[in-house]
């Protein structure tokens, strides 16, 4: 399959282990609420995929600290083997709702979601 005459790259499978709900913890105490624009910003052609050094770029702004082998787990997850990560994927797994309720009441981090 391709996307804009590319090929979409090929994702490994690797179960999450621990990573996921610590990002999501993280997430969820910083109150960030759309993490996706984070990483959008750094793919003006809207492939959904970045380059690996691009995708820590994004988390660094976004202060997710992911060091070592967390960030090993993650490559393992999301990246694909010709060095790319698939953030679509990444954000969707580690969102863990809105810090606003419907009435626009900001939430506190603690009752900003279930991870």
């Amino acid at each position: 399959t391709l996307i804009n005459g590319l090929p979409i790259p090929i994702r490994r499978k690797t179960p999450p282990g621990e990573v996921l709900p610590r990002l999501r913890r993280m997430v969820r105490e910083l109150c960030l609420v759309d993490i996706f624009k984070a990483f959008r910003v750094e793919d003006p052609m809207r492939f959904g995929y970045l380059p690996l050094t691009k995708a820590r770029a994004a988390m660094s702004v976004l202060k997710l600290s992911v060091d070592g082998e967390d960030w090993d787990a993650l490559i393992d997850i999301y990246g694909t083997e010709d060095g790319f990560f698939c953030y679509p994927d990444f954000c969707a797994d580690i969102q863990v709702g809105p810090t606003v309720t419907a009435g626009g009441e900001e939430l506190q981090p603690s009752a900003a979601g279930v991870a």
